[in-house]
C-alpha cells in the first residue's frame, strides 16, 4: 500500500535488508527521578595527557568512567585494557539515572549497566543511538564496524542485543527518534535512495520534484519530514506534508551537519551554511517554513545547540581563533564563559528549574573541566573531561 503526502511518496521498500524479530511495541521514555541533574565523565591518572587519543579516537589508558548526581559521584567504573574504548564520548551515557556503557570485546560488542554486563552480541558496531523503553528494553542503532574504527557499511537495529532489522551497504541518515512519543523511527541511505524505518516497516522516499540528496529525514506526526537539496541548483528545502519550503540561506551555497531538533510541540532544522570555496561556517536553526528561528554570524562555530520547550539554546564561539564561547536563547545573548574553551560533552547543556547548565573545559594548560549554572562556573579538579548532562 502506498501512502502519499503533498510532495513525498512513501512506498513499501523492497531492498536487500532483513527483519529478524517481531515488530517492536510502543516506546516510552524511562521513568524519571524528578529534580536530579546527572553528569557523566572520565577521569585519568594525575599527569596523564589524554588529549591526543581523544582526538584520534584510540584510547591508550585505563580510566574511571563516572556518574554524578546533583554534583556528587554516585558510581565509578574502572576500565581495563578491553573496556578502555568505553571511556570515549559516545560510548557511555546516562539514561533514567543509570550509566550504560558499550565497547568491543574480541569479535563482539558488550553492553553494560552500572558496571554490570547486560548482554553481548557478535560483530562490532559503532552505536549512533541508544534508547531504553518503559519496559527496560534497550534499543540500539549501530553502524557496522570493520574493527579498526572505520565504518564498514551497513547498520543494525537491536533490542537487548537481538537484531530487529539489519541492512548491508547502508548508512544512517537520522538516528532513532519517536513520533508522537510511541512510534520508533530512523532513516538510512542505501544505493543512493533514502528510506524511513518506522513501526517495523521500511518505506522508500520519493519526491514530486527532482531532488539531489536527502540531508536528514524523520517521521513527525505521522508524516515524513526531510531536508533536501533540490536538483539543478535549486537550493535547500524542507519537504513535508505542506510541500517544499525553501530554507533562507542568504548567498551561501552549501549546507552541512544537518539534523532535526525536536521541541515541545515544534520541529526545527539545524544546519551550518558555508561557501564551496571555504570551510568557515554559519550555524543556523530554521522553522519548518524555512524561516530562520535563530542564527549566528559568519565564521562562527556552534559547540552545542538544543531545544528546551520551543526555545533554541546555542553555545557559539569564533571558528578561526581561540573560541570565546557565549550562550544564546533564540538569538539573544545570555552568558559569556571566557576564551580558550572547548566542549567534549554531548549533550553539553540542559535546562533544569529554569536554570541553564553547561559543560566545558579549557583548551590549554591543565584543561580542567567546568560546570556552569547560568553565569556561575565551577572548576572540577580531576584530570579528565565531562561527557554528558541530563535531568532524570
Amino acid at each position: 500500500m502506498m501512502r502519499q503526502w503533498a510532495n513525498i511518496v512513501l512506498f513499501m521498500a523492497m531492498v536487500s535488508c532483513s527483519r529478524e524479530m517481531a515488530v517492536p511495541g510502543p516506546v516510552t521514555p524511562p521513568a524519571q527521578d524528578t529534580g536530579c541533574v546527572y553528569v557523566t565523565g572520565v577521569e585519568f591518572p594525575a599527569g596523564y595527557d589524554w588529549t591526543s587519543w581523544l582526538q584520534d579516537g584510540k584510547p591508550r589508558s585505563r580510566s574511571l568512567v563516572f556518574l554524578m548526581k546533583d554534583g556528587e559521584r554516585i558510581l565509578e567504573v574502572l576500565t581495563d585494557s578491553v573496556m578502555c574504548s568505553s571511556s570515549m564520548p559516545g560510548r557511555h551515557r546516562c539514561i533514567g539515572g543509570h550509566l550504560y556503557m558499550d565497547f568491543p570485546d574480541g569479535d563482539g560488542t558488550v553492553v553494560m549497566k552500572d558496571g554490570t554486563e547486560l548482554f553481548r552480541y557478535d560483530g562490532h558496531e559503532r552505536l549512533s543511538s541508544f534508547e531504553v523503553d518503559g519496559s527496560g528494553h534497550i534499543w540500539t542503532l549501530g553502524a557496522h564496524d570493520e574493527g579498526d574504527g572505520d565504518a564498514g557499511g551497513g547498520l543494525s537495529l537491536r533490542r537487548d542485543g537481538f537484531p530487529v532489522f539489519s541492512c548491508d551497504s547502508a548508512d544512517i541518515v537520522t538516528g532513532l527518534h519517536t513520533d508522537s512519543g510511541d512510534i520508533l523511527s530512523f532513516s538510512y541511505r542505501k544505493a543512493g535512495r533514502t528510506f524511513l524505518w518506522s513501526s517495523g516497516e521500511q518505506h522508500g522516499l520519493s519526491f514530486m520534484q527532482p531532488v539531489d540528496s536527502v540531508l536528514a529525514a524523520v517521521m513527525y506526526r505521522g508524516s515524513p519530514v526531510c531536508v533536501v537539496r533540490l536538483a539543478d541548483g535549486g537550493g535547500y528545502a524542507v519537504s513535508s506534508g505542506k510541500g517544499f519550503s525553501l530554507l533562507e540561506t542568504y548567498k551561501y551555497d552549501c549546507l552541512g551537519n544537518c539534523r532535526f531538533l525536536f521541541g515541545e510541540d515544534s520541529l526545527f532544522v539545524y544546519g551550518e551554511l558555508n561557501y564551496q570555496y571555504d570551510r568557515l561556517r554559519s550555524p543556523q536553526v530554521w522553522r519548518l517554513d524555512g524561516r530562520i528561528k535563530a542564527g549566528a554570524g559568519k565564521y562562527k562555530q556552534s559547540f552545542f545547540t538544543f531545544v528546551s520547550g520551543n526555545d533554541v539554546f546555542a553555545f557559539i564561539g569564533n571558528q578561526e581563533y581561540s573560541p570565546y564561547i557565549k550562550s544564546y536563547v533564540n538569538g539573544t545573548q545570555l552568558y559569556s564563559y571566557g576564551s580558550g574553551l572547548d566542549v567534549t560533552a554531548d549533550p553539553a547543556a540542559v535546562i533544569h528549574d529554569g536554570r541553564l547548565y553547561f559543560l566545558f573545559c579549557r583548551r590549554h594548560g591543565q584543561k580542567k573541566p567546568y560546570l556552569a549554572v547560568d553565569s556561575e562556573s565551577t572548576e572540577y579538579g580531576f584530570n579528565g573531561y565531562f561527557t554528558g548532562i541530563s535531568v532524570w
